[in-house]
């Protein structure tokens, strides 16, 4: 919410409460919200990008998932295994199998939405085919963030905020919230 405010001019939350106390469940219980509902059988195939709202990829990671879903017919995720993870000015070269920040390929007719599956059970749900290497996602890392791991190793340099270009001054901010 503090890093809303200090972006943008005229933020208004819109905040409902769900009657969940535990965290992960709240967020879980999200996902199946009524939005859910409005999603219904394409007559096209479908490409649905998983990502949290404080998250982000390299300027090249949705060309690069689009180039691989032009390979393929058939459900799969696509999934760049490689990104790099930033807590408190600092960052972490992170390789994670199973990250939440893969893109969903659905044929005509498939209703499988990237939102009905936990992302650490992809393996288990869908085909995965691994893009490539190179790192591609930004996981930020707060205070406020549900699954932890805040944790970087090096100062952010100017290579990373290359790779992301960000508005880094806001995740200072942020982080000294």
């Amino acid at each position: 919410m503090a890093l809303y405010r200090a972006s943008a001019p005229a933020f208004i939350p819109i905040l409902r409460k769900s009657g969940i106390d535990d965290p992960s469940q709240r967020a879980s219980a999200d996902y199946k919200a009524p939005w859910r509902a409005n999603l219904g059988p394409s007559d096209d195939m479908v490409l649905m990008t998983r990502l949290d709202d404080d998250d982000g990829f390299a300027p090249t990671g949705l060309l690069r998932y689009q180039l691989a879903a032009r390979k393929t017919r058939r459900r799969t995720v696509l999934m760049f295994p490689a990104g790099v993870r930033v807590w408190s000015g600092r960052y972490s070269l992170v390789n994670h199998d199973k990250n939440a920040m893969h893109t969903l390929i659905t044929p005509p007719g498939d209703e499988l939405c990237v939102y009905d599956y936990g992302h650490t059970k992809v393996r288990q749900t869908v085909r995965v085919h691994t893009v490539d290497h190179v790192p591609a996602w930004l996981w930020v890392r707060h205070r406020d963030t549900l699954s932890g791991h805040r944790e970087g190793r090096r100062p952010i340099d100017s290579f990373i905020r290359r790779m992301f270009p960000v508005d880094w001054s806001a995740l200072t901010e942020a982080w000294r919230v």
